[in-house]
């Protein structure tokens, strides 16, 4: 949730057009938003999880035997896994935080029926 707060950090409504018709039948909305965001370029993300995995066995080693002397396989694992997801998380946090922020534009198309509206798709002005 922290890496998709970032992705837009400030936006504004430019404009929106709804096309004329029935509130019962579908509608189209051409909404035009501008603010800014992270620099989409500079993804994906350099992730190296097999590095985070070693590194956090080799740091935890003592601590992962014994819950396997004493707990079994499946919560050694299950150990691994939880602490190893927190750490990919925070490395992808920290990496979506230094991306740079830039200016965009878009326009968003919605489709709209019986007053509800989905995005139908996103493209440039």
């Amino acid at each position: 949730m922290h890496a998709l707060s970032k992705f837009v950090s400030t936006y504004t409504v430019d404009s929106v057009g709804i096309e004329r018709g029935s509130p019962n039948k579908e509608r189209t909305a051409k909404v035009v938003v501008s603010g800014k965001s992270i620099d989409f370029k500079m993804l994906p993300l350099e992730l190296e999880p097999e590095g985070i995995v070693t590194q956090y066995t080799n740091e935890h080693l003592y601590e992962l035997a014994a819950i396997l002397q004493t707990q079994g396989e499946k919560a050694m694992e299950q150990r691994l896994y939880n602490a190893v997801a927190l750490l990919i998380y925070d490395d992808l946090c920290q990496q979506v935080d230094e991306i740079a922020t830039v200016n965009f534009t878009c326009v968003l198309i919605l489709k709209g029926n019986d007053g509800q509206w989905r995005i139908d798709r996103i493209q440039e002005p």
